[in-house]
C-alpha cells in the first residue's frame, strides 16, 4: 500500500505550505481526478472542492468490483468560515463530516477537540519539516509579532490594540514571508472565526522557524503546551500575558515546539500515525474489501502510578 496525496487541480495559495510539507516528507503526489479506486493505495485528500465529487462518483460507478482503495479528506478548514445556518460549531462539524463521507471513506482532522465531537473522525496531529524554513538563519528582529493572516473582521480590533504596544509585521508570501518570519521575535495566532480550534499549518510553520508561538485559546490545545512550546489566553487577555512575558527570554518555547513537531511527531510520522488508526477504524468496521488484512497493533504502554498534584507553586521559566 502506498500513502498518496491528492491534490486539486486549482491551486490554493493558503495551502501552499500543506504542499511543501509533502513534497519535503518525501510522499507521492496525484491529482484528484487521476485517484485510482481500483489499487491498493492510500489516498489523502485537501482541500474538498468541486473536483472531488464529480469524478469519485463517477469512478465509483465505474468499478467492476469491489473498491480496493482507501480515499480519506484531511479537513484543515475552520467549521463557521461559511454559513452556520443557525447551527451550533458542533452540529455544522458533524454535518460537514456526514457529507463529505458519501464519497470518502474516513475523515481526518488535526484538532483533537473537532475529532471528539465527531468521533469517527480521526485525529491526525500535523507534524512539520524543518525544511519549511528553507533552513536561513534568523535575521535581527524588526518586529515584535508576526500573524500572516487576513485581517478579518474578528481579528481587526484584537490586532489593533495589541499593535498599540507591539509592532505588527506586514503579511507576504514567498521570500518576502521567510524574511518577515526570521525577522520577528514570535508569532501571534488569532483565530479568524469564534470556533475556539487550532490552526495547524500556522504551528507548522512557527515549529520550522522555531519561533516562539503566542496564541488565542482553543478548546483543546493538544500538541501545544502553554508555557511549555507556547503561549496562550483568551483573545481579551492576550496584552496581559505578554505585559508578563516579553521580558523573559522566549526562545525555549520556539525550540520546544520545533522538537515537538520538527523531530518527535514531524508531517511524515504524523501521517502514517494517522494511516495506522484510520486502518484500524475501518478494520473495525468489517470492511468487505478482500484485500486489507489486520494492521498491525504496536504494543501497549507500560501502566504508570497516578502521582497526586503537587501543591501550587511558583510558575516555572518559560519553556521548563
Amino acid at each position: 500500500m502506498t500513502v498518496i496525496f491528492a491534490k486539486t487541480r486549482y491551486q490554493y495559495d493558503s495551502y501552499g505550505d500543506y504542499r511543501k510539507l509533502i513534497e519535503l516528507s518525501g510522499f507521492p503526489t496525484c491529482f484528484v481526478d487521476e485517484i485510482d479506486l481500483e489499487s491498493e493505495d492510500f489516498y489523502i485528500i485537501s482541500p474538498a472542492n468541486g473536483e472531488l465529487r464529480p469524478h469519485l462518483s463517477a469512478r465509483t460507478a465505474a468499478l467492476k468490483g469491489p473498491q480496493r482503495s482507501i480515499v480519506v479528506f484531511w479537513n484543515l478548514e475552520r467549521p463557521d468560515s461559511n454559513d452556520m445556518k443557525g447551527r451550533s460549531i458542533d452540529n455544522k462539524i458533524r454535518d460537514d463530516h456526514r457529507a463529505i463521507l458519501q464519497y470518502v471513506d474516513a475523515v481526518w482532522s488535526s484538532d483533537r477537540w473537532v475529532a471528539n465531537v465527531d468521533p469517527p473522525t480521526v485525529y491526525v496531529t500535523m507534524g512539520s519539516h524543518p525544511g519549511l524554513s528553507m533552513g536561513r538563519a534568523k535575521l535581527e528582529a524588526k518586529w515584535d509579532l508576526a500573524h500572516l493572516s487576513y485581517v478579518s473582521p474578528r481579528r481587526s480590533p484584537i490586532y489593533h490594540k495589541i499593535g498599540q504596544a507591539y509592532s505588527l509585521a506586514p503579511t507576504g508570501w514567498g521570500e518576502e514571508r521567510d524574511k518577515i518570519l526570521r525577522s520577528s521575535r514570535a508569532m501571534l495566532n488569532i483565530h479568524q472565526t469564534n470556533a475556539p480550534i487550532l490552526e495547524p499549518l500556522r504551528i507548522a510553520v512557527a515549529a520550522a522557524y522555531k519561533m516562539p508561538y503566542i496564541t488565542e485559546y482553543t478548546r483543546d490545545s493538544f500538541p501545544l503546551e502553554h508555557r511549555v512550546n507556547c503561549l496562550m489566553a483568551p483573545a481579551d487577555g492576550l496584552l496581559d500575558m505578554l505585559g508578563r512575558a516579553w521580558g523573559s527570554d522566549l526562545g525555549p518555547l520556539g525550540e520546544n515546539l520545533h522538537s515537538r513537531l520538527c523531530v518527535e511527531t514531524d508531517f511524515r510520522r504524523g501521517v502514517e500515525e494517522g494511516v495506522q488508526k484510520t486502518m484500524e477504524a475501518l478494520w473495525r468496521e468489517e470492511t468487505d474489501r478482500p484485500f486489507m488484512d489486520p494492521p498491525e497493533t504496536p504494543p501497549p504502554e507500560p501502566e504508570t502510578l497516578d502521582v497526586p498534584p503537587e501543591e501550587e507553586a511558583a510558575e516555572p521559566p518559560l519553556g521548563g
